[in-house]
């Protein structure tokens, strides 16, 4: 084995000081483009050295992506637009399935997650719709994904804010499991207010 043959570059020359930055890593499963748009922003200072742009790519992606990069072949790969292109193409299948508003509104959340994680998943996943959502609308396709009885708690809160939302989820959780709201049924069947758990 040639061990010259298994380099993507030849010529490399990295600066002294630089330092390779903390990229958000791509492992395949989101859409290609946002990630070369978030690497090139990124590598901005060095946009126009094509074999640093190739070079270091590589350290933002992990998995399945990262793997994908060791196989290309250096005869193909001769332009930072070459690896875009291939790049664009191998994972262009999931420009396809990234979420829209139906996809948000079916999201259901794990009984395992805090409102706050399930809050974070949520929104990565409408940060990648294409079309903006106003946070108004964010948050009524949130509480569209919970069941009774956080559903009809959260459709009566005071706030349509996503993060007063997601405190108030917060706060029906807590009050939930230390007894003082009922599980059963929900605030929007009685009179739009919370249902307390009756003393005895």
């Amino acid at each position: 084995m040639d061990v010259s043959e298994l380099t993507l570059l030849e010529g490399l020359v990295i600066p002294p000081k630089f330092k390779v930055p903390e990229f958000e890593k791509y492992n395949g499963m989101k859409c290609p483009r946002e990630h070369l748009i978030s690497y090139t922003r990124e590598m901005a200072a060095y946009k126009d050295n094509e074999k640093m742009m190739i070079h270091i790519f590589q350290y933002s992606l992990t998995g399945s992506a990262a793997k994908w990069y060791n196989k290309l072949d250096r005869h193909h790969i001769r332009s930072w637009q070459d690896l875009g292109k291939a790049f664009i193409t191998q994972f262009k299948h999931m420009s396809e399935l990234v979420p829209d508003r139906w996809s948000l509104q079916a999201m259901e959340r794990n009984p395992t997650k805090t409102i706050t994680e399930y809050a974070q998943r949520w929104r990565d996943d409408a940060s990648q719709v294409h079309s903006t959502i106003s946070d108004k609308e964010q948050a009524r396709l949130f509480i569209n994904t919970f069941k009774a009885p956080y559903y009809g708690y959260l459709l009566s809160g005071i706030t349509k804010d996503f993060v007063d939302l997601v405190v108030l989820g917060e706060m029906i959780d807590i009050s939930i499991k230390n007894g003082k709201l009922e599980r059963g049924e929900s605030a929007s069947t009685k009179k739009n207010q919370w249902t307390k758990k009756k003393e005895g």
